[in-house]
């Protein structure tokens, strides 16, 4: 039988005494080396989600989180700006209902007596306070908020305690209204043909045969010429005769201005010409007819109010 080999331990009471392995000297190096692996220790922290991420990216393990590490939710696309288009008019606009129990109640002046009979829309404009209306419509739409069209409240200054009540030609549709206010910037662009005097033509036209031949020189109006044709077969022919009758003596009177009434068993013609560049605006003040705007006015203006009178614009 082979013997166990017996292992010898010597067990001393003598106190341990520390043994010395070697020396490390740490005098002046020691806060910078310190501060240098804090400063790495730092970095890494800081960088760790942006290493993190590359590290999956590489390995195909791409995460979806973000910093917090909660799902994030992937860019949605930028949606391409849709171009303003100033002739339509937008949802956020106010609509009321056609009815004489609809009050609009502004900062200025107030409508109510709102009607709609046999295509006519009546409304009364109730000024609080001095009030210039020329720059206010009234939005016309169905009972499906379609837009039917617009037409202008007015080209005139009302002062305050002075209702005054306004008859308008709308679509049978029309059910609900709008009140906007619109400025030249509202308008939208036209563009017109010019001929070798730089002159442009716009002719606008009226359902009672009433015609604005305009001219503008440089997109600025320089000329005006207004004509109408009333049959005799009209049971008001002769109010209407006499009434245009009594204007061309009127317009006759005004210096530069060309005025012709010619009338025949069929009716009579009526026509009134005049350069804006020759006439002076005190003068022009006294032309009653709608479609006479300042000399100078932009092409875009005289097209967007008169179609807002119900006239059809051409060029």
């Amino acid at each position: 039988m082979a013997k166990k080999k017996a292992n010898n331990i010597v067990i001393s009471d003598e106190e341990l005494t520390p043994t010395t392995l070697g020396t490390y000297s740490n005098k002046g190096r020691s806060p910078i080396i310190v501060f240098f692996i804090l400063a790495i220790f730092l970095l890494i922290a800081f960088y760790m989600p942006d290493i993190q991420k590359s590290i999956n990216k590489f390995l195909g393990k791409e995460s979806n989180t973000n910093n917090n590490n909660t799902p994030s939710t992937p860019d949605t696309p930028d949606t391409p700006d849709t171009p303003d288009t100033p002739d339509t008019p937008t949802d956020e606009e106010i609509k009321y209902d056609i009815s004489t129990e609809t009050i609009i109640d502004g900062e200025k002046f107030s409508i109510d007596n709102i009607n709609f009979n046999a295509s006519v829309l009546t409304l009364r404009v109730v000024p609080k306070t001095s009030v210039d209306l020329n720059s206010y419509f009234i939005e016309l739409y169905n009972a499906d908020n379609t837009f039917l069209g617009r037409v202008k409240l007015s080209d005139e200054t009302l002062s305050a305690d002075n209702p005054t009540t306004y008859y308008y030609s709308a679509p049978v549709e029309s059910s609900k209204l709008s009140l906007v206010k619109k400025t030249l910037d509202d308008y939208p662009e036209v563009t017109l043909s010019y001929n070798d005097k730089n002159e442009g033509i716009m002719t606008c036209k009226n359902a009672l045969g009433e015609e604005y031949i305009y001219t503008f020189v440089g997109n600025q109006l320089s000329k005006i010429v207004y004509t109408f044709k009333y049959s005799s077969s009209d049971e008001n022919y002769d109010g209407a005769y006499n009434n245009y009758l009594e204007l061309d003596s009127k317009y006759k009177a005004i210096d530069n201005v060309s005025s012709s009434l010619i009338s025949s068993d069929n009716g009579f013609d009526y026509t009134l010409s005049l350069n804006l560049d020759n006439v002076s605006q005190e003068d022009i003040k006294q032309i009653v007819f709608e479609g006479i705007y300042k000399i100078k006015t932009q092409a875009k203006e005289v097209k967007f109010i008169s179609e807002a009178k119900n006239y059809t614009c051409n060029f």
